[in-house]
């Protein structure tokens, strides 16, 4: 048997999370490469919960989800809170429509009840792992007669249903990994409803697929077992199964398959630190997309080039540097407007406000834009910034003990008061400083100037910090300079 390509009709993929913890960095990646691959066929992209464990479950995962979704730059055309002409799109809201697909396939013939108990099927287990054969039903109670197992019904004995797979081979054509035989025997009949009448995750995501006219399945490579018995599952049912794709597993920084329960791996951790959503979009599509691995291609390049068999079969593994290069390369990469305007925006949610200026506006992008990997960085370094020093380092203080920092400090508070308000800025200031100690040169003319204001020796252009410090703190960090230099005299 062959899982035949669903080629000729329009394209609809599904994400379909459970919402039993936050969204991982996994996760989002399916999402993404599912999103891109309906954006680049012009195809409908769905948003479907799975949350079939309803203990695990919760209403607040779920919003957080889908918040993480649209923060990183996904939508869809049919979802649980928009409907759709295949809702409804939470999978406990579809138990009905399980019911009539079971009702179907013992119609067909295609399913079984089975009475046997947790102590028979623990048994079994543990004599096929002594055997070391793989662990799976033996069929014990499809053979049964059916007026026997009717009785038993009747008589209100816990029973499973069981879907009774056929023999020989099954072969997925899977769009990255190629052709994928599977001996059906092997995978024995699987429960497709509980004894509380409840349905697992691979009976009710197959039906689901099914029934919301699903045409590929890009999931990640941990289901490539359940795909042939989904697929021969739905064409019980007298379906076309989906095409499906399995992406290569993401590997944590030591090469162990990433934890969906590290927290340090979700996207709420990484909106926490402030990571760029583009800059995660742009190194999440790069993790076993090969020409999108150097994650410098925007989002209308990746929609337009995506290409399935590009991906490949191999684990990526997450790069927390990696991860910081393209989101220092994301900020670095803004409009100087852009910039501004984001760094703004984030800097006054924290308390530190500028005036808007076009000299303030170059100051605010030339100290930070360079130098941050994203804007939790931005913050923390205008914060120390507008914060000061409080103690100089010895290093930073043998700058004090040149000849010349006095002279350097004393100019300089002179300037600061010279220099008409109008034209006042870093650049005027440093330039009126030069001139009036022309044979004070490099380290020895700006290092004092610079731990005066900073406390460091090093850090952004000093004209920029200048700038954003105000004639103010200016006048206050290089008195105070000047009084440690008379206090250590």
């Amino acid at each position: 048997m062959t899982g035949t390509p669903n080629s000729g009709r329009h394209v609809r993929v599904r994400f379909a999370p459970s919402p039993t913890g936050p969204l991982h960095l996994g996760g989002a990646r399916t999402a993404l490469f599912n999103w891109l691959y309906a954006r680049n066929q012009g195809g409908t992209f769905v948003l479907r919960i799975e949350n079939t464990d309803t203990v695990r479950s919760s209403e607040a995962y779920e919003d957080s989800i889908l918040s993480d979704l649209h923060w990183l730059g996904l939508d869809w055309e049919e979802g649980p809170k928009m409907g759709g002409p295949y809702g409804p799109y939470r999978q406990d809201e579809r138990l009905e429509i399980h019911k009539q697909a079971l009702a179907e396939l013992r119609e067909h013939g295609a399913v079984y009840p089975c009475f046997c108990s947790q102590e028979q099927l623990e048994a079994t287990r543990r004599q096929q792992s002594a055997k070391g054969e793989p662990p799976r039903y033996p069929g014990t109670c499809r053979g049964l007669d059916p007026d026997v197992a009717r009785d038993r019904i009747d008589q209100g004995q816990k029973h499973t249903w069981r879907f009774a797979l056929p023999g020989g081979d099954y072969i997925v054509k899977d769009l990255i990994r190629g052709d994928v035989k599977f001996n059906l025997a092997d995978l024995g009949d699987f429960v497709v409803m509980r004894t509380d009448g409840t349905f697992p995750y691979l009976f009710a995501s197959a039906i689901d697929d099914a029934r919301m006219q699903i045409t590929h399945v890009l999931r990640g490579e941990d289901g490539l077992s359940n795909a042939p018995r989904q697929a021969v599952l739905i064409e019980a049912l007298g379906e076309a199964p989906p095409v499906f794709g399995h992406l290569p597993l993401l590997l944590d920084p030591e090469g162990k398959k990433l934890a969906k329960r590290d927290p340090s791996f979700t996207l709420e951790a990484l909106r926490e630190r402030q990571v760029p959503p583009d800059a995660l979009f742009s190194y999440l599509a790069g993790l076993g997309y090969a020409p999108a691995a150097k994650g410098d291609m925007t989002k209308e390049e990746l929609i337009e080039s995506f290409d399935l068999s590009k991906i490949s079969k191999s684990p990526a593994r997450v790069d927390a540097s990696a991860l910081e290069y393209v989101a220092g390369r994301h900020v670095r990469d803004l409009s100087l407007e852009e910039f501004v305007r984001q760094a703004r925006e984030r800097l006054a949610d924290v308390g530190i406000t500028y005036p808007e200026t076009p000299v303030l506006d170059e100051a605010l992008s030339g100290a930070f834009q360079t130098d941050v990997r994203d804007w939790r960085e931005l913050e923390a370094a205008a914060r120390e910034l507008e914060e000061g020093w409080t103690d100089v380092a010895e290093e930073e203080r043998e700058v004090f003990g040149e000849e010349t920092a006095l002279r350097v400090l004393r100019v300089a508070a002179g300037v600061n008061e010279e220099v008409p308000a109008e034209d006042w800025c870093g650049d005027t200031l440093i330039g009126a400083l030069r001139k009036e100690v022309s044979e004070v040169k490099g380290r020895k003319l700006y290092g004092p100037l610079r731990v005066a204001l900073t406390g460091k020796l090093g850090g952004p252009e000093l004209k920029h910090l200048i700038t954003l410090l105000g004639r103010e703190r200016v006048r206050e960090r290089v008195s105070r300079a000047l009084a440690q230099l008379h206090q250590d005299d």
